[in-house]
């Protein structure tokens, strides 16, 4: 699993924090081997940390120090380059993509943001090609903007993907087809 986190300012981040704080505690748990690559500034903490790449008496140092980035996040007003965070991933699994396809395995590319990328027609191009490797792709908005949420809806058009909005938004679409079902944070 790969979480690429973009994010900016925004009174949502929260939200955010605690997804991938539940993220990260489901990596550990059930030994996924997970990747954050956060693309917001960072004081003090490397751009990519991982759960689960190293042994079992490690998890828990690397969940914290999960935790510790996330709460280091600068959050600024410019909108950042997803595409070629995007660009990079598809250059690192492209080698692998062989032997995942061997063992019928796949990456969950999970993008967390509340922008829309610079280049629109750019960042389409860059999830398309990534679509082609054995991975899917999630995009996990933390925003109710609408142009935010369109741009992000008509993607599931082009490649296949899941878009999930905000918490509150996708909780009461599911509430509204399915009352007896309650959407923890789990599920999002």
């Amino acid at each position: 699993t790969v979480i690429l986190i973009g994010l900016r300012k925004s009174k949502k981040f929260l939200g955010g924090t605690s997804c991938h704080s539940l993220l990260s505690f489901m990596a550990a748990r059930c030994w996924i081997p997970t990747k954050f690559r956060v693309i917001n500034k960072l004081r003090g903490t490397p751009k990519e940390f991982g759960i689960c790449w190293g042994s079992r008496e490690e998890v828990r140092a690397e969940q914290d120090k999960v935790l510790s980035a996330l709460k280091n996040v600068k959050l600024d007003a410019n909108i950042k380059p997803l595409m070629s965070q995007i660009r990079e991933i598809k250059s690192l699994l492209s080698g692998q993509a062989h032997k995942l396809r061997q063992n019928d395995e796949f990456v969950a590319v999970i993008i967390c943001t509340n922008g829309v990328p610079t280049d629109e027609n750019d960042f389409v191009e860059s999830l398309m090609s990534l679509d082609q490797l054995p991975v899917r792709i999630i995009s996990r908005l933390v925003t109710n903007n609408d142009d935010v949420v369109n741009f992000f809806a008509s993607l599931d058009i082009k490649i296949e993907c899941d878009v999930l909005g905000d918490y509150w938004g996708e909780g009461m679409e599911v509430y509204l087809r399915n009352s007896w079902l309650t959407y923890g944070i789990g599920i999002h």
